[in-house]
């Protein structure tokens, strides 16, 4: 698979997928904000409610900045993959 090369900033979106539990969204929320990441968050659970999904949409400056986003959502307890 061919890496595309992004002209940063870039308005981004992509998923993450965890086991659900409360304030997730929150967490999420607290993560990005630290390292300046205003982001829109949508919410689908699954028909069961067991995973949630967070479709995450925000303007990131630099391959860096992007890289550290998704670092620190990866490390939310219950997460379970991110696309």
């Amino acid at each position: 698979m061919q890496k595309r090369d992004i002209d940063y900033p870039a308005e981004l979106v992509f998923k993450s997928v965890f086991r659900n539990r409360d304030d997730i969204l929150g967490e999420i929320e607290s993560s990005l904000s630290e390292i300046g990441i205003d982001a829109t968050i949508r919410i689908r659970e699954s028909g069961k409610s067991t995973f949630i999904s967070y479709t995450i949409r925000a303007v990131f400056s630099s391959d860096e900045e992007l890289k550290k986003a998704c670092d620190r959502i990866s490390s939310i307890e219950g997460f379970m993959m991110m696309f």
